[in-house]
């Protein structure tokens, strides 16, 4: 997409081998949508529901393997107040805390990028913690309630390294 120097707006296939595909699509589609977000901002309850929902299904891919972890994750009373944030967008805020691990265009030892990934942490007290990293922006969200303190007590301890990287950044 687009705009030329009059502010006209076009819109086109990435690859340009495409052009007669995408033009022919477009002339037979009697219907349908088509969405163009103009901002990508984000609240923090939004945000805090997206890593409440990511921090579930982490879980629950973690346990996938262990034979009844279905209802260990679906009857855990523990997860109910979660549950109900995202699901329902019901109760107080959950905080979220925010900060940058390494800069969106970073590029590992061996030249890749990583455009996202996602931890649990478990803390010493035995509390759950979603860990998202999105272009190199870490995003954390207690599982268990809408808390921080021991989150932050974890980063004190580990030199305010990141839960995805407790050894440091590779260089």
């Amino acid at each position: 997409m687009e705009r030329d120097q009059e502010g006209d707006m076009f819109v086109y296939p990435s690859r340009s081998s495409d052009n007669a595909l995408f033009s022919d699509h477009i002339k037979k589609k009697e219907g349908g949508s088509f969405i163009i977000p103009t901002s990508m901002t984000h609240d923090d309850r939004t945000m805090g529901r997206f890593l409440g929902k990511v921090g579930l299904e982490t879980l629950a891919k973690k346990f996938l393997e262990i034979e009844g972890w279905n209802d260990e994750i679906v009857d855990k009373e523990e997860l109910d107040l979660l549950r109900k944030y995202v699901r329902l967008n019901d109760g107080v805020t959950w905080p979220i805390n925010k900060r940058r691990i390494y800069s969106e265009d970073f590029r590992f030892d061996d030249g890749s990028q990583v455009l996202h990934e996602v931890d649990i942490l478990l803390t010493d007290e035995n509390e759950y913690y979603v860990v998202v990293c999105i272009f190199g922006m870490e995003y954390v969200l207690n599982l268990g309630g809408p808390e921080l303190d021991g989150y932050q007590k974890w980063l004190k301890q580990n030199n305010e390294r990141s839960p995805l990287y407790p050894n440091g950044l590779p260089a």
